[in-house]
């Protein structure tokens, strides 16, 4: 079985090869038919909203000393040369929002990435325009240097309700020296 280490009773341990990291455009619809209706919902500005969490990123391309993603982004790409940070398509992105508002009713998304901002400027824009079809409010949370005045006026036009990041550290040289965070 790819990626199963094993420690036998003698002690030695069998560490078997990685297998390829899973192709996020090629995962099905999650169906969350199995959870009980009050898990979708949420608390937020004031309201209970139906909402669900939607997948665009796995991992994150950044290098803080705290997170597991830099060592995850090394481990694979010496391993199996493959990148572990990966983005979703928009088109399945869409594909998923549809089928919640369908399935479940949803009435509110939140964006389930480490740092929903690691896009290029083209790919936010697109983000944005994919988005303006579906116009239900949503969080996501980000990096405080990733954020701008103008992409905040985007999402906002297109649903954003809410924003989280973090900064880590009031200390900004221990921020930067030991949990490598460059704002």
């Amino acid at each position: 079985v790819p990626n199963i280490w094993i420690k036998k009773r003698d002690g030695t341990i069998v560490k078997n090869e990685m297998g390829p990291l899973v192709d996020v455009d090629k995962m099905p619809l999650l169906d969350f038919g199995l959870f009980e209706d009050a898990r979708f919902y949420r608390p937020m500005q004031g309201r209970v909203w139906r909402m669900l969490p939607v997948e665009t990123h796995r991992g994150c391309p950044y290098t803080c000393a705290f997170c597991n993603s830099p060592s995850q982004n090394t481990l694979y790409k010496g391993e199996i040369n493959q990148k572990f940070f990966r983005k979703r398509a928009f088109r399945k992105v869409h594909e998923e929002l549809r089928h919640y508002i369908a399935s479940y009713k949803a009435e509110a998304f939140y964006f389930w990435a480490d740092t929903f901002f690691a896009y290029t400027e083209k790919e936010f824009d697109e983000f944005c325009e994919m988005y303006s079809d579906i116009r239900l409010p949503f969080w996501c949370q980000t990096r405080a240097e990733t954020i701008t005045e103008e992409r905040v006026r985007k999402l906002q036009n297109v649903g954003l309700m809410r924003m989280a990041f973090g900064v880590e550290h009031g200390n900004p040289e221990f921020r930067r020296r030991v949990v490598r965070r460059h704002l």
